[in-house]
């Protein structure tokens, strides 16, 4: 898949998509009650809170370099 392809299937998926600030705002109070303790939190705790937020990327090689 070209960049351009990616570009225009991600364009079209956004603008589907519509935040109302209901869950803009359960985002903002779950971010406040896990900030203050992330900095302690293991490895295990943390990987429950990427899963929780369903964080995905993909992994590519720029200039030598792996990137996210």
């Amino acid at each position: 898949m070209n960049l351009s392809t990616e570009h225009n299937d991600l364009e079209g998926l956004i603008s589907t998509v519509t935040i109302t600030d209901d869950p803009v705002n359960l985002f903002e109070e779950f971010c406040a009650k896990i900030r203050t303790g992330l900095d302690q939190a293991d490895y295990n705790a943390r990987r429950h809170i990427i899963e929780l937020l369903d964080i995905r990327g993909k992994i590519a090689f720029e200039n030598g370099e792996r990137i996210l």
